[in-house]
């Protein structure tokens, strides 16, 4: 999460790793001085590359720290950054650009319960007229929930470097279906080759999961913001509006106890130290499947491409974790959104595990889905599954072929580690994301983590 390498199609690095505090103008995560001096905490970092410009584009969130222990605080703003590249090549020059997510009435925030608060998990989308990012809003310090915020900001803007507003959205505060529901989550689109919904001044459309209560659900929201080519003016007019459709069940970890998946067993060193050292029981780690938010949205063919983690179910009891995915058709012509479910199903690999979905699909409706694959067939690997409204998703096949079990800290109990970042019960923090994009050949690109072979020390 830390750090941005550019490549080459061919897999040969264009650029050296650099630190994104470095990249983002800002002080160093930890400075190598004595004492340290820690500088802001960066995490969830996005990447976009916009077909129709030419340009890629950055986001990631930043928190406040005390510049001597690292800890949070809450007396400077948080913000989440934005990097436009100022050309088609992403080695050279970027504009940067903050939002403040503080949201506690300063810096012309809203004053929002709980805050200071940051945008948690920014994720980023675009059409023709806008780069859409959304946050889960959370208090830096103490409990709480805001919801959904969502910003819409203009493209040429941030690729001329101008000075621009973004427009802010509390979706947390829209009212839901459910009692004591909350909107959480939503995806903004992208879509490959420029091919972007132009219905009511511009459409952006976004989709998000419904399981407020973390128990499941069987449906989900598709949401249009509207009249985006008024972000390149001096007073945004936009929209946001949110259909509901019914879908196939998906559940969660609160009803799939852990909600997490096994690996195949394997050679475990740093398990053993810890047991050897430390006295501690740790075995074979469970990997985290974290929840059945919605992955990766994109609009191509006229449809909304997506997929959730879900709990799958054996001989009456909860057994496996697979994936959910949904093709819907949305429609805002008339300014009145609907949506049809096209087509919809599930991805299971037996009595293994498939988790965090990506769906990238070209102009002409050709999909791949990426994914890990992992449990007691596998160690954990970077898979896919071809897919398209017509068939679905049609088989598993192996990118990168899994050769150890996961063994990072983050799944074991240990001295070494705080049980609020470190735990067996839970399991091993894995993925997070995948991605998949098509590219303007009709080409998709995938990626997804997997664990080949240590190096001989």
């Amino acid at each position: 999460n830390l750090a941005l390498e550019v490549y080459k199609t061919s897999g040969s690095p264009a650029s050296a790793a650099t630190p994104l505090n470095q990249f983002f103008k800002l002080p160093p995560v930890a400075s190598n001085t004595n004492p340290t001096v820690f500088g802001p905490f960066l995490s969830d970092p996005k990447c976009y590359y916009d077909a129709d410009t030419g340009r890629w584009f950055v986001t990631i969130l930043s928190i406040p720290v005390d510049p001597a222990t690292g800890a949070f605080v809450n007396t400077a703003p948080s913000f989440f950054f934005v990097a436009a590249s100022q050309s088609n090549d992403p080695t050279g020059k970027w504009n940067l650009f903050a939002v403040d997510t503080t949201d506690d009435g300063t810096g012309g925030t809203p004053s929002n319960p709980g805050c200071p608060c940051f945008g948690d998990q920014p994720l980023i989308g675009a059409d023709k007229h806008g780069i859409y990012v959304s946050t889960n809003e959370f208090p830096i310090i103490g409990p709480g929930f805001n919801g959904s915020q969502v910003y819409a900001i203009s493209k040429v803007a941030l690729e001329a470097g101008t000075a621009t507003v973004a427009v802010h959205i509390n979706v947390g505060s829209f009212p839901t279906p459910d009692p004591n529901g909350i909107w959480y989550s939503l995806q903004p689109a992208t879509s490959p080759g420029g091919v972007y919904e132009t219905a009511n001044g511009g459409t952006e459309y976004l989709m998000s999961a419904f399981d407020f209560n973390n128990t499941g659900d069987n449906r989900i929201a598709v949401w249009a913001l509207t009249n985006s080519s008024s972000l390149a003016t001096a007073k945004p007019n936009v929209g946001l509006a949110a259909v509901v459709i019914g879908t196939e069940p998906y559940i969660d970890r609160s009803v799939a106890s852990g909600f997490s998946f096994s690996q195949r067993p394997g050679p475990t060193p740093l398990a053993g130290f810890f047991n050897f050292y430390f006295h501690t029981n740790n075995g074979l780690e469970p990997i985290q499947a974290n929840d059945d938010r919605m992955n990766q949205v994109v609009f191509a063919d006229g449809k909304l491409w997506s997929g959730v983690n879900t709990g799958l179910f054996g001989t009456g009891s909860f057994s496996t974790i697979g994936i959910a995915y949904f093709i819907v058709t949305p429609s805002d012509a008339s300014g009145t959104l609907s949506a049809v479910m096209t087509k919809q199903g599930y991805v299971a690999a037996g009595r293994d595990n498939v988790v965090y979905p990506s769906i990238g699909v070209n102009t002409a409706g050709k999909g791949v889905m990426s994914f890990t694959l992992s449990g007691p067939d596998f160690y954990p690997s970077a898979a896919y599954a071809p897919i398209d409204a017509t068939n679905g998703a049609t088989g598993i096949h192996i990118a990168g072929a899994g050769r150890l079990p996961e063994d990072g800290f983050t799944g074991y109990n240990s001295p070494l580690c705080p049980p609020q970042v470190c735990n067996n019960q839970t399991g091993a923090r894995w993925g997070d994301y995948s991605a998949a994009v098509a590219d303007e050949n009709g080409n998709i690109w995938l990626a997804a983590e997997y664990i080949p072979l240590a190096p001989r020390l």
